[in-house]
């Protein structure tokens, strides 16, 4: 009787996907094929697998809108509110061989990729100072863009700002990424489509964090896209990473045996990574192609959204307010002493419009969120947005 029970619970999700599908594929022809269903009732995958109680990629999920409560999560107990919820488009697509930093568990190796990407990429030093020549070639080739949009656009003025601020914040991250003058123009418009491209995918990834073989069976042209993308990410993203290698290689030969070696991109970090192995932190390895392909569309992508989002909350605002842009004008010519106002307008700016609206950790075991138990296996969510908007935490206040 054991090894009988056994046998059925091994089978279960076999037989479960199956009856799954079978029973889409059912609802699906008899609506195709009769006239007697009402039509204003919608089958599809989603509604017959949750009629069976199926939630694909559903996760329970806690939100947290008190700042103090955060601040307690996110800083004091920051230890405890380590996990990032796994399952992110890169760990999905590679079976969790090639997570991102905001998809890998904590530990060693979460602690190393932060801590480069903070080290060097986002160092206000080695990091941010060394890229102002690259931002402000491309804020000139931002302004060039505008004004020539404006202008061939039959003389009505009318610019899509998005498009052209999604451009130059992408080609200085590309910039960034693999070295200035690394990447051709045509090549770094391949990558934005391609970027965005799995960008625009990322919400229907969500079917996939849970029950994956079930869910590539169902959305089998929605998993094969997916997987065109990350391929089309690999032949954009792996010759440029070697091209970095080669480079590297030829400026050591170069130096000699007592020569240094600069660090200029966030590929050269990446190259230059070793990573504790967990457990014997005396051993240590280094990242293949796939993890930088991986952390390299994590980099693109985020530093691009993220940047260009605040950037158009930030001119929507401003668009209104003509006074406000007339003193901003006058501090960015130098009428004024300081830029204290630009500063200030920026943070305003930033706290009403967080580039990251919401954070996400994931708890493995049971933990009191503020006074609230929370069951292992639950989503955390922060809002950010909601919790700078409370009057009682704000620290400034700029009326636009």
């Amino acid at each position: 009787m054991a090894g009988e029970g056994s046998s059925l619970l091994g089978a279960s999700p076999l037989i479960l996907s199956l009856a799954t599908l079978l029973i889409a594929v059912l609802c699906k022809n008899f609506v195709g094929a009769s006239n007697k269903w009402p039509r204003r009732v919608a089958i599809n995958k989603e509604s017959v697998l949750r009629s069976l109680g199926i939630r694909l990629g559903d996760i329970p999920t806690t939100l947290v809108l008190d700042g103090a409560v955060a601040v307690d999560s996110l800083v004091r107990r920051a230890d405890v509110f380590s996990d990032r919820p796994a399952g992110g488009p890169s760990t999905i697509l590679s079976d969790g061989r090639h997570p991102n930093i905001t998809s890998v568990p904590y530990g060693p190796r979460w602690v190393a990729l932060r801590r480069n990407i903070t080290s060097e990429a986002f160092h206000p030093v080695r990091g941010l100072a060394r890229a102002a020549p690259q931002r402000a070639r491309g804020a000139a080739a931002l302004v060039a863009d505008i004004a020539s949009s404006s202008s061939g656009n039959n003389g009505d003025g009318v610019v899509p700002v998005r498009d052209c601020l999604y451009k130059a914040v992408f080609a200085l991250n590309v910039a960034t990424c693999f070295g200035d003058g690394a990447v051709d123009a045509g090549h770094v418009d391949a990558m934005r489509l391609a970027q965005q491209e799995f960008l625009g995918m990322v919400p229907g990834f969500r079917v996939f964090a849970t029950f994956k073989k079930v869910a590539r069976l169902l959305y089998r042209d929605r998993w094969k896209q997916a997987v065109h993308c990350r391929r089309r990410q690999e032949e954009l993203y792996i010759p440029l990473i070697r091209a970095c290698q080669e480079r590297r290689r030829s400026a050591g030969a170069g130096a000699g045996a007592g020569g240094t070696r600069t660090t200029t991109s966030y590929v050269d970090t990446l190259l230059d990574l070793e990573i504790p192995v967990e457990g014997d932190p005396r051993r240590r390895w280094k990242l293949s192609e796939g993890d930088m392909v991986s952390l390299v569309s994590e980099y693109l992508g985020a530093a691009t959204g993220a940047v260009v989002a605040a950037l158009e909350w930030t001119l929507a605002n401003l668009v209104t307010q003509p006074d406000v842009q007339s003193r901003l004008r006058r501090e960015v010519d130098g009428e004024e002493a300081s830029c204290g106002y630009v500063r200030a307008v920026v943070l305003e700016a930033l706290r009403r419009h967080p580039p990251v609206p919401a954070v996400q950790r994931y708890m493995a075991t049971k933990v009191m969120v503020g006074s609230t138990p929370v069951a292992g296996g639950t989503m955390v969510l922060f809002s950010l947005e909601d919790i700078s908007r409370d009057d009682k935490v704000r620290l400034l206040r700029i009326c636009y």
